[in-house]
Formats: C-alpha cells, structure tokens, sequence
C-alpha cells in the first residue's frame, strides 16, 4: 500500500485584470451586432476601457491545483478548481472628523506585485483550500485516489504535512 508523504497546493497566476498600457486612446465603441438584448453580460476590462475610457482596477487572478505527494514519487492531481483574486489595493486617508477617502494604490501590474508577498499568497491558499470538516475530506481523498486506481493509507494522509508551492510565473513577479 502506498503512502502519502505531502498535502499540498500549487498558486500559480492565472491572469490580471484592469490595467493595459496597449489600450491608451482606444475610443471606438463595442461591437454589439451579436449581443442579445435580454441577457446581462458584464463588460470585459477592455470593453470597460474601450467604453469608458477609463481603467478597472488591477486584479490578480490565481488558480489552485491540490495535489498529494505519494511515496512511490508521483504527484497526482485531486483537483484544479479553486482560485482566489487578490486587489484592488487601496489606502484610506482620514480627512476631517467626519471623512475619509480611499485613494489608490495599484494601478498597473507591475505595482500590484509590491503589495503581494509568499507569506500573503500561502495565506490564502491555505484559507481557500481549508476543508469544512477535515475527516470528510481526508475520506474525499482516499476515495478520489482509489477511483484513480491508487490504494493509499488513511492514516499517512492524516499525518502528511501541507505545502504551499507557487508556480513559474507567481516565483517571478513575487520579490526577493
């Protein structure tokens, strides 16, 4: 029977939002010959820019994908449907007794990634990946693993540490 040695997740980037330089003086207005009058759709970024002139603001966008390690070596993957946006990050200014304004912070990706830190994006993994309750999901796991053809000891998953890993393209934004 085979044990798991680690739980874990990999935070990779998925896309960011908002902010695009490429955009600057764009004034034509949307195309909407295919668009049906009845049915809300939220405007893209671009769209947003394209019809506003103005920018949305920066969002990061990341996707999960929860994995054991097993000791035969191999890394499956259990799931890869969970996600987490970080910003807009803005700063709140008191003015006056009574006011306060919300200036912001980020307005291109470049900016966005000083706010952001590993200890931050674990923190987050790890708060959107937390199951309700802990037995259930260790039971969702033995299960998924044998329905993948792969008998595994309850009791090393129980035990197994948790790790937070961070693909290519978040370990190259990220600072040093």
């Amino acid at each position: 029977m085979i044990s798991v040695v680690a739980l874990g997740a990999v935070c990779e980037l998925k896309q960011s939002t908002g902010w695009d330089s490429r955009l600057t003086g764009v004034d034509e207005e949307l195309d909407t010959s295919n668009a049906k009058p009845d049915v809300f759709r939220p405007a893209t970024p671009t769209q947003h820019k394209i019809k506003t002139g103005r920018h949305k603001p920066m969002v990061l966008i990341f996707s999960l994908e929860e994995f054991p390690d097993l000791s035969d070596g191999r890394r499956i993957t259990l799931k890869a449907d969970r996600g987490f946006s970080e910003g807009p990050w803005r700063l709140a200014v008191k003015v006056g007794k009574w006011r306060t304004l919300s200036l912001p912070l980020a307005r291109s990706p470049r900016v966005m990634w000083w706010f952001t830190s590993r200890a931050k994006l674990a923190r987050e993994v790890i708060a959107v990946l937390e199951p309700d309750d802990e037995l259930e999901h260790f039971d969702w796991i033995v299960n998924r693993l044998s329905y993948l053809g792969i008998e595994v000891d309850r009791a090393s998953i129980t035990t197994a540490p948790f790790r937070v890993e961070f693909g290519p393209t978040v370990l190259s934004k990220l600072r040093k």
